[in-house]
């Protein structure tokens, strides 16, 4: 009666190995495509993008424990511009880690200052700062 147990026992786990396959494939797939689109779109703005300048809306830094047990913090800048294009008004919100902000604006950007940005023409929502 014990050898049944353990045969039973050995076929559950392998029928979950390939379930966890399956879902480490799924994503694994989901990635590749976000990284497909996320390239497609920057290639896109690169070669046919529309050289535009913004308008510095607000400016924070977002700064907060993620994990209070391991203390895992999260810090950003979050950087809101407004620009025009073809009569339209469009808003935009930028992500920046610390050491990136740095070191692409030298200087701390104060609301109300341009900066450089290029959009898709298709898409003017889909933007690069230059």
């Amino acid at each position: 009666m014990k050898k049944k147990d353990v045969k039973h026992e050995e076929t559950e786990t392998k029928k979950g190995k390939p379930l966890m396959l399956k879902i480490v494939g799924l994503v694994v797939l989901i990635m590749g495509v976000l990284f497909y689109v996320e390239h497609n779109k920057n290639e896109d703005i690169e070669k046919n993008g529309v050289e535009n300048t913004a308008i510095v809306k607000s400016i924070d830094y977002v700064n907060y424990v993620i994990n209070e047990k391991n203390s895992h913090r999260v810090t950003y800048y979050q950087i809101i511009a407004d620009y025009d294009f073809n009569g339209k008004s469009y808003s935009q919100k930028f992500d920046f880690q610390p050491a990136e902000y740095k070191a692409k604006f030298e200087n701390q950007l104060k609301v109300g200052d341009e900066i450089k940005i290029k959009h898709a023409y298709e898409s003017p929502l889909n933007v690069i700062i230059r």
